[in-house]
């Protein structure tokens, strides 16, 4: 059963880990983003590729036997970081002022 819950997990970090990938290589900009991949590439599309700010949290440890760990959580973050996407910020104020002048145009 244990062994079966990681796989899962494994798999979902896998797929987690192309998302962003693709996210970050600009030559696949323009090209699918995996997002169906795994549920939680699902649960987290808005907040890798949508209209929000995503932070990262990258836990290190300064202990020589944990150097391999570190430095792929460290690849990982960078990888993160260059899968900057625009973020539109829209005022809530002109969002709605702009639906109530169309529908109440219309009557």
């Amino acid at each position: 059963m244990v062994f079966l819950e990681s796989i899962t997990i494994n798999t979902g970090l896998l797929a987690l880990g192309n998302v962003i990938s693709a996210l970050g290589d600009p030559k696949k900009k323009s090209s699918h983003i995996p997002y169906r991949d795994s549920k939680i590439t699902r649960l987290l599309k808005d907040s890798l590729g949508g209209n929000s700010k995503t932070l990262m949290i990258c836990c290190i440890s300064p202990a020589a036997r944990d150097f391999d760990e570190t430095l792929n959580a460290l690849k990982y973050a960078n990888r993160v970081r260059r899968s900057v996407v625009l973020v539109l910020m829209y005022p809530k104020d002109v969002h709605c002022s702009f639906y109530y002048s169309h529908c109440a145009g219309g009557f």
